[in-house]
Formats: structure tokens, C-alpha cells, sequence
């Protein structure tokens, strides 16, 4: 074998390896919900079937925990209290469709877990969901409000809010 075919074999070898690389990184790839699910499995495989597919569609509602919430939505952008102390997580994100809710009137709403960037005019909105005796109580939307956001406790994606205290 000459200098040149070593060179040629070596550059195949390369490339089938990348190619193989992506290919099974695409293979694994999963929604960002399969993904919160599998880090929590077994607190999924007890619920319904109703309502796992609902949390796997990322969708809320009125009386989800916090648990199911995070497999929904993710990590929020941060989480802080209101003037009442319930707990509230703001997501910031766009809403899936415009003028896109659930049957319960919970906007869908993609979220920064999903690594999707609006589209050119698209709004960027700050979802505010309200948490009392750790059931999603309330929820509203609306301009994202970077003063509360700077006071308020951040969080690293991949970890679901606990309360202190």
C-alpha cells in the first residue's frame, strides 16, 4: 500500500466514524419531555395514562405538582414568591401557536429546554404559574419582566425547583 492509499483509507475511516456518530446521535434523540420522564420515571409510571400523554404533549393544568409541571415544561427561567408567598416558576418562551391554550386555557408554550429560537416576529412572553399547597393554582401571561427576574432565585436546566424552608 503507498503513502497516498494510507492516506485515502485513513480519510475513510474519518468519515464513516462521523458519519456513524451522527447517525446514532439522531437515533438517540428524543423529545425533551422523553428525556425529564426518563430522569423521573418512576413517579411517571404511576400516573394515568390521560395524563401522560398529556405532560409528554407539554401540556398544564390547574392541579398538576410541580413534578408533573417539570416534565411538561422543564426547568423554569426562575422561581420566586408572590406578595401572598405562593411559590411561582416563570417561564420565558412563545406560545406554541398563536393564541394556542389547552382546554383549560393554560397557553402551550415552548419554553428554553426545547433550545428553540423565536421565529423572525415572533413574541417573546413570560409565563407566570402559581403553585398552592404544591398544585398548580393559577397561572398568567404576559411582557417579560426583567426586574423581578434579576432578584429572584435562578436555576440551572435540568433541576426542578424545591422549596425552601
Amino acid at each position: 500500500m503507498n503513502a497516498n492509499s494510507a492516506k485515502v483509507m485513513k480519510s475513510i475511516v474519518r468519515l464513516t466514524s462521523v458519519v456513524a456518530a451522527i447517525t446514532l446521535a439522531f437515533a438517540g434523540c428524543r423529545s425533551v419531555q422523553e428525556h425529564r420522564v426518563a430522569q423521573r420515571r418512576d413517579y411517571f409510571a404511576q400516573l394515568p395514562i390521560e395524563r401522560q400523554e398529556r405532560l409528554l404533549a407539554g401540556e398544564v393544568r390547574i392541579g398538576d405538582t410541580p413534578e408533573e409541571v417539570y416534565i411538561a415544561l422543564g426547568t423554569p427561567n426562575y422561581v420566586t414568591t408572590d406578595e401572598i408567598g405562593a411559590w411561582v416558576w416563570v417561564y420565558w418562551g412563545t406560545r406554541a401557536e398563536p393564541q394556542s391554550t389547552s382546554p383549560l386555557g393554560i397557553p402551550r408554550f415552548h419554553t428554553r429546554s426545547e433550545r428553540r429560537f423565536p421565529a423572525r416576529g415572533e413574541k417573546r412572553e413570560e409565563l407566570r404559574l402559581f403553585f398552592d399547597a404544591d398544585r398548580l393554582s393559577d397561572w398568567n401571561l404576559g411582557e417579560i419582566d426583567m426586574a423581578a427576574a434579576g432578584s429572584a432565585q435562578s436555576l440551572k436546566m435540568g433541576t426542578i425547583p424545591k422549596k425552601s424552608g
